[in-house]
C-alpha cells in the first residue's frame, strides 16, 4: 500500500500548507472509501507515514488496535486488522469494520481525531460531521485529501508529539483554540501541519473493529 502512495509522491513536494478550495481539484462524490491515510509534510519525521486507530484515537508511530471474536467469528473470516481504513459519506465518517453498528470517527473538543467504541452511536462531546475526502486531487498525484471544517477547523491536521518531541504523535484537527493541556505532550508549538492524503483500499473492510 505505502509503496503506490511512494511512488505517487516521487515528484511532489509538500509543506506545511493544509489542504484548501483553491488548489484542490473540487470533484468529490458523496460517498468515498474506503481508503488509508497516511501525513504528508516534506521533512519531517512523520512525512509519508500511516495513520492508525489505537485506544480511541489516532496516531502516527502505533499500528492498528483491533479485534475480532473467535469464536463465534471462525478465524479464516477475520479481516487481516493490520491496516486503518475510513469512510465518508455527507460529511460523516466511520472506520471499515464489520462489527454490527460500525464505529464513528469524530473530533472532540479538545480538537482530537477519536473514533468511537463498538456499538456506540456518535462522539463524545465534539463533532461527528464536517468530514470530506477529494478522490484523485490534482495537487497529490491521485491520491485522495482527507480533511475536516467542522469546530472551526480550517480542514487541516496536526500530529502532536508525546514526550520529548518524538514519537508517536496523536492526531487533532487544525482547531484555532487547540491548546498546550490538550496535546499529549504538552506543547503545542510542537505539533506537525500536515495533509492527510488517502490511498483506496482494496477491501470493504480493514478490521471487524478497533479498540
Amino acid at each position: 500500500m505505502l509503496s503506490s502512495i511512494f511512488l505517487s509522491l516521487l515528484s511532489l513536494t509538500f509543506t506545511t500548507a493544509l489542504p484548501t478550495d483553491s488548489h484542490l481539484d473540487k470533484r468529490q462524490s458523496t460517498g468515498s472509501g474506503p481508503f488509508t491515510l497516511i501525513a504528508a509534510h516534506s521533512g519531517s519525521p512523520i512525512h509519508l507515514q500511516a495513520i492508525n486507530a489505537n485506544g480511541g484515537s489516532f496516531w502516527i508511530g502505533k499500528p492498528p488496535l483491533t479485534y475480532c471474536p473467535v469464536p463465534p467469528v471462525p478465524p479464516g473470516d477475520c479481516p487481516p486488522g493490520t491496516e486503518t481504513a475510513l469512510n465518508v459519506e455527507s460529511g460523516n465518517c466511520g472506520l471499515a469494520t464489520e462489527v454490527p453498528g460500525g464505529q464513528d470517527v469524530y473530533v472532540a473538543y479538545s480538537g482530537a481525531l477519536s473514533f468511537t467504541e463498538p456499538h456506540e452511536e456518535g462522539g463524545e462531546v465534539g463533532a461527528i460531521t464536517g468530514f470530506a475526502y477529494q478522490n484523485n486531487t490534482n495537487t497529490t498525484g491521485g491520491l485522495g485529501v482527507f480533511s475536516f471544517t467542522g469546530l472551526g477547523s480550517l480542514g487541516g491536521f496536526v500530529a502532536c508529539p508525546t514526550v520529548n518531541g518524538t514519537g508517536p504523535y496523536q492526531i487533532f484537527a487544525d482547531l484555532p483554540y487547540l491548546c498546550d493541556k490538550a496535546v499529549p505532550g504538552g506543547n503545542v508549538s510542537a505539533c506537525i501541519g500536515f495533509d492527510a492524503l488517502g490511498d483506496s483500499f482494496a477491501n470493504e473492510t480493514a478490521a471487524f473493529e478497533y479498540e
